[in-house]
Formats: structure tokens, C-alpha cells, sequence
């Protein structure tokens, strides 16, 4: 079964091979001599974005694959493309079609895709590999009607990712240009577009961008923290090897000084000015030629006086009920996807005054509601400040 081409297949599924020839057996065999019917129409390979480093992991290419300058009158049928990349530093690994064509695809074993005489040195993982997209329109319904493309001059084909290779040495300048080489001897390996009638179109094609990906470092366990009223503490490990040539401190998204890119260490000693509470700091590292790794952020926080609370009142309504004890849940044990559940009085959590928010307490609110279990520590009657030093704080309440 061929799977809607709106889905995103992965290139290491052969399910697709066995339907190949049914959809696109009739437009492969078409010379590419064809009489030309749309002058201007262009083919179009467009990487989303040429230059990406992997500060938030491996780094994916997204290809943006459109046809330009389409003839609206002249309805089109199909396509089939084949690119070129270098498999040492790249990989193919899914093709989201534009929904109305359905697509095939993929780079199994040594078989490119179905209807393909197997092309070794297009999928060895050496040197330049080949894959190949190729699209028929997908039937709208049980009748056998066929759907078109939209009626514009813009279609977009789809987007083909490329992941990093296992073991690509950083930076990656990952080319692509599009197949000129056959690889069987009675069918055209090149790209090719084909209008409603089965025949091809004439088009034209440019150079497609490479795309860099570089391994960008930054700094280590950065921490930030206020030394008295005035002034805030921030200090880093430097990565192995790293060659920073200065360090950017940002405070509050704006740059408040450059030093050295061995530094480990800042004082911030204007902080005070601000009269804030809390105040966020970046560390950016500056590469050579004002190239920018990757930035570490923290938040130095200030001392906030508590403020008044009932305990056992989480959602501050001045009542206990078991309300509470079902906010606390909820904070604690929240599924993936669920709304976050922010408590800012957490001393009003701390049913039974440890210094921790855990299961307990919950559990001791609904006892002292249903089965006149143990007295809830103070405050209790009026609300006032925990007596209670420990970790946690009661910044605001609103009972």
C-alpha cells in the first residue's frame, strides 16, 4: 500500500518500491526531447537555510524542491528528480511530498528505487550518492477521477531532509547538483517534469546552494548568582580545546562587556542600576572573524521577601479544600502535553512544613480534611511568614 505523499516516509522503507512501476512506469520511459510547452518553467532547489551549527544538537538540511513559472493551462502530471550529494557527509533520510502527488522514493540496500537495474555506486555511501524523487498525481476518489495541482504559477513539490553522516567531520559543506549520468540503459536518469498528456516538459534549472554545518562550542556550567545588593557573580568551565577570541556578556539581551576568551569568570558590578529583581545573563563565545558559538544563559536571582500565606491554601481562594491537594498533584505528576502548573507560593505547598513539595503533602491535606488527621503546621488561622527556614520561598500569594 502506498502511503499518502502529505506523510513523511523514511528513506529505509521498501514498502513503496513494488508500486513504482504502476505510477510512474509510463512517464520514465518519455524522452526528454520531448516538445517543450512551457518556455519558462524552472525548477527550483532551495535550501531553507545555508548555514547551521548543531549548538541544540545535529543539525538537519531542509531542500525546498518548488517548480516556478508554471503554465496554468498545461496541467502537470508528474515528476521525477534526481539529485547528487556527497554520502560522506550527508545522508538522506525522508521526503515530505506536497499532498497532491503521490511519491516514491528511497535508498534501499543497493536497489535506488523500484523499477531502478540495481546502480551500486548510487547508494555505496561513498563519494557521490544519487537519490531519486519521482511523483505522479494521487487520485482524489474511488471513481478515478484525478486530482490536479493548484491552478499557480508557484507549485511546491515537497522537502527533502538530509541528516549529518555517522562519523562526518565538522564543518560539513554539503553540495548537491542534480544527476547527469544514467545509470540504465533504457530509461533517462535525469530530472525530468511531465505535463497532463505523459510528455516532458521543457524547463530550466540553477545551481543549488551548499549548505555548512558547523560544530559551534560555548562555555560550560555557567552559574550567576547575586553577591550582596549590588553586584552578580557568573562563572564557566571552557570545553576542551576550545580557541574563543573573546568572550560577550549580555545582560538582559543587551552586551555590556567583551573579555578574554580564556576568561572563566565576571563580575557584574552595575547590576545594582537596574533595580531588578531577577536578571538574565548570556555568555557568547566569539569565534575567529565574529563568528558566534553557542550561547549559555542564567538567571541571577535576587532576594524577595516572602509574603504572608495560609498553608495548605495552594490556590490562594483564603478556604482549604481539596482543591489543593489536586493542584499539588497535578504540579508533581503533570503528563507530557499538559499545561504547566506554576505555584508561586510554594511554602503554601508544603503541607506539612519539611521543606520539600512531594507526594506527602498532598496526602497529609486530604488527611486533615477527611480524617481530622494531624494539624497543619502554621500559619494556619492568619496568614503570615513560614517559620521555617529552608529552601523554599513564598513570593506571592493571593489569598
Amino acid at each position: 500500500m502506498i502511503q499518502p505523499a502529505s506523510s513523511v516516509v523514511s528513506f529505509s522503507s521498501s514498502r513503496v518500491f513494488s508500486a513504482f512501476a504502476l505510477v510512474t512506469a509510463a512517464i520514465l520511459t518519455v524522452s526528454a526531447s520531448s516538445t517543450a510547452r512551457a518556455q519558462d518553467l524552472s525548477l527550483v532547489v532551495d535550501p531553507s537555510e545555508t548555514t547551521l551549527d548543531e549548538c541544540d544538537g545535529p543539525a538537519s538540511i531542509q531542500l525546498d524542491i518548488s517548480l516556478e513559472n508554471v503554465d496554468t493551462d498545461a496541467s502537470l502530471s508528474g515528476y521525477q528528480i534526481f539529485l547528487r550529494y556527497d554520502a560522506e557527509s550527508v545522508i538522506p533520510t525522508s521526503f515530505e511530498s506536497a499532498p497532491y502527488f503521490i511519491s516514491v522514493f528511497g535508498t534501499d540496500g543497493d536497489s535506488l528505487t523500484s523499477g531502478f537495474t540495481a546502480c551500486p555506486t548510487w547508494s555505496d555511501g561513498a563519494a557521490d550518492d544519487v537519490v531519486a524523487l519521482a511523483a505522479t498525481i494521487y487520485p482524489l476518489d474511488d471513481t478515478g477521477a484525478i486530482g490536479v495541482v493548484p491552478e499557480e504559477t508557484t507549485v511546491s513539490l515537497g522537502t527533502l531532509t538530509f541528516e549529518p553522516a555517522e562519523g562526518a567531520a565538522r564543518p560539513i559543506d554539503a553540495a548537491f547538483s542534480y544527476n547527469v549520468e544514467s545509470c540504465r540503459e533504457l530509461f533517462d536518469d535525469v530530472t525530468m517534469v511531465f505535463d497532463k498528456d505523459g510528455s516532458a516538459l521543457a524547463f530550466s534549472t540553477s545551481d543549488i546552494a551548499s549548505v555548512s554545518i558547523v560544530s559551534s562550542s560555548g562555555v560550560e556550567n555557567l552559574s550567576c548568582a547575586f553577591d550582596g545588593d549590588d553586584a552578580v557573580d557568573l562563572s564557566w568551565e571552557l570545553p576542551a580545546g576550545a580557541d574563543f577570541e573573546r568572550i560577550r556578556i549580555l545582560r538582559e539581551g543587551e552586551a555590556i562587556k567583551d573579555v578574554p576568551g580564556s576568561s572563566t569568570e565576571y563580575r557584574d558590578a552595575t547590576v545594582g542600576a537596574l533595580e531588578q529583581t531577577d536578571v538574565n545573563y548570556t555568555v557568547l563565545p566569539i569565534l575567529a572573524d565574529d563568528v558566534e558559538g553557542c550561547a549559555a544563559s542564567c538567571t541571577a536571582l535576587g532576594e524577595v521577601p516572602d509574603v504572608p500565606f495560609l498553608r495548605g491554601d495552594v490556590d490562594a481562594d483564603a478556604r482549604r479544600t481539596i482543591s489543593d491537594s489536586v493542584l499539588v498533584l497535578q504540579y508533581l505528576f503533570r503528563d507530557e502535553g499538559d499545561p504547566i502548573i506554576e505555584i508561586t507560593c510554594e511554602d503554601a505547598a508544603d503541607f506539612d512544613d519539611d521543606g520539600r513539595i512531594v507526594l506527602t503533602d498532598p496526602i497529609y491535606g486530604l488527611d486533615f480534611l477527611f480524617r481530622r488527621g494531624r494539624v497543619i503546621p502554621e500559619p494556619l488561622l492568619e496568614p503570615g511568614i513560614d517559620p521555617t527556614d529552608d529552601e523554599l520561598s513564598c513570593r506571592a500569594w493571593g489569598g
